[in-house]
């Protein structure tokens, strides 16, 4: 950029030129290289003035292209300043302040510069005519100066923008900090921060999220529609069961109240169990039993009628003890004992020591068999035989 020693060289050479030439044309004729003829001296001054003139005109002209000329390289590179401007904004507060010096003395020059010009132009334009072409590059140049100051409130702009965006930046830390690890907003990059690589990437990643989630969701409705299916299979269970339960308790209670066929009585089934009970009464009076019991899960009693003897006296019943492997199981065990007919407590019975060997054999046989008739009926025959 031109210095103000500069912009001020050629009003200064015009202005003496000018000077010269006014001394020159009040010289007296003598002194006028003696030249007798006033009109030719004039004719003379007058042209060599002129020479002058447009020669000082020519190099302020030059001048002045070579400081526009300067000027918009100065506006050409305001991108790399701008970006170098970028990197010390950036940096420390010391560099930070130093920039900001240096822009307010550049923009002071920049004014200083702008009023210099526009008195050289007041100064010039009264003794010549300003061509186009020196217009047009006064022109460019006010055009130029207003882009700069332009420039330097964009910059100011930024570096406000910037500050209000570290401030928030930093108060987001700080509420992060204070919520902890549960909040969902921690990782969101706070806004004029990325580039468009790092957005578009940020962009996929949240696409990916997004799709994972729909995904999970999809997977938990299918689970909550079979889930639903399933408990409509258990209520219908549930009510079948119950139906079941209303019937059974039903038919206990006509049981218990003995009654049947609609609530009224069931002489078939009272006929069946009359018959029954005669059919094993009669079959306990064939065989000669007394009483046939359970006295465990495992263990069956059954007591014989004892046979009357010619006396009358000394009459023995005989009691038979059997006792299964398991509940409805084979035969594991059995046991013969007697006691006095007139005896109550069983508990009193007496084993008998000796069987004759037939009958021992043959209740082995049935023993091992399992045949439980063959070993009652076998006892019955000894009892009414005398064998026992």
């Amino acid at each position: 950029m031109m210095s103000h020693r500069q912009s001020a060289g050629p009003r200064a050479s015009i202005l003496t030129d000018s000077r010269n030439a006014n001394n020159r044309n009040s010289m007296s004729p003598s002194k006028r290289q003696g030249s007798s003829s006033p009109s030719k001296s004039r004719r003379q001054s007058f042209g060599v003035e002129a020479a002058e003139v447009s020669q000082s005109i020519e190099g302020a002209g030059k001048l002045w292209e070579e400081y526009f000329d300067r000027l918009g390289l100065v506006v050409q590179e305001q991108q790399g300043k701008r970006a170098s401007f970028g990197k010390t904004s950036s940096g420390s507060d010391g560099s930070g302040a130093d920039s900001k010096a240096e822009l307010r003395s550049a923009e002071a020059r920049l004014v200083d510069l702008r009023n210099q010009l526009e008195v050289e132009l007041e100064t010039l334009s009264p003794m010549f005519t300003i061509s186009p072409s020196l217009s047009y590059h006064a022109e460019e140049a006010r055009t130029l100066m207003r882009e700069i100051e332009e420039f330097g409130m964009e910059i100011a702009r930024a570096r406000m923008e910037r500050k209000e965006g570290v401030g928030e930046r930093s108060g987001g830390l700080v509420a992060s900090d204070v919520a902890g690890e549960g909040d969902q907003t921690s990782d969101v990059p706070v806004r004029g921060t990325l580039t468009t690589e790092e957005a578009e990437a940020y962009c996929d990643a949240q696409i990916v999220e997004l799709q994972d989630v729909q995904e999970q969701i999809e997977s938990i409705n299918a689970s909550v529609d079979q889930a639903k299916k399933e408990l409509k299979v258990a209520m219908k269970e549930v009510d079948r069961l119950g139906y079941d339960r209303s019937r059974e308790e039903a038919l206990a209670k006509e049981a218990q109240s003995g009654l049947g066929n609609g609530g009224k009585r069931d002489l078939k089934i009272e006929e069946a169990c009359r018959q029954n009970k005669m059919q094993l009464q009669t079959l306990r009076s064939m065989i000669g039993l007394r009483s046939l019991e359970p006295t465990s899960d495992r263990s069956l009693r059954a007591v014989y009628e004892p046979k009357a003897s010619a006396s009358g006296k000394g009459s023995k019943a005989v009691i038979l003890d059997l006792r299964l492997r398991e509940p409805g199981g084979r035969l594991n065990w059995f046991d013969i004992s007697l006691v006095d007919a007139a005896e109550q407590d069983m508990s009193r019975a007496r084993r008998v020591v000796n069987l004759p060997d037939g009958l021992a054999l043959r209740l082995t046989q049935a023993l091992d068999s399992n045949d439980l008739p063959l070993l009652v009926n076998e006892i019955a025959v000894a009892i009414q035989t005398d064998v026992l």
